[in-house]
């Protein structure tokens, strides 16, 4: 193997030639191919996670988006003082949030903090008329 300065298989350290047998420039010529190969492997398998968690993370993001649509549509027709309503959109909401906790998006606490809240605003709003 003749580099491009000329040299036959060597190592270039302080513009000095350090040169090595066929032998050694063999050894290492296999293993930086073996090196490379074993770095492409961890990429690529990297590579495929990484798309895999994009994906979830978008997935999440449009079911966390509705739960908060779909709060905001409640609160509103609570503020509305429309009861009929607020019921039909509370348990949209609720299926909503239960069908996140399931999934594991949101945690079950939350949830289940998340419907207690919006019940007691209900409720609240029923007192009052």
């Amino acid at each position: 193997m003749i580099n491009a300065n000329g040299s036959k298989g060597g190592l270039r350290i302080l513009n000095k030639a350090f040169t090595f047998s066929k032998t050694w420039a063999r050894f290492w010529e296999i293993a930086i191919l073996s090196w490379r190969l074993f770095l492409s492997s961890k990429v690529r398998s990297a590579e495929k996670r990484h798309r895999q968690s994009e994906e979830r993370r978008i997935r999440n993001k449009a079911v966390k988006s509705s739960v908060r649509t779909s709060a905001k549509k409640f609160v509103l027709s609570t503020r509305k003082k429309d009861a009929g309503e607020s019921e039909l959109l509370l348990r949209d909401m609720i299926q909503k949030i239960d069908s996140a906790a399931r999934k594991g998006i949101i945690k079950k606490n939350a949830a289940a903090r998340k419907k207690s809240r919006m019940q007691r605003l209900l409720n609240t709003m029923k007192a009052a008329q």
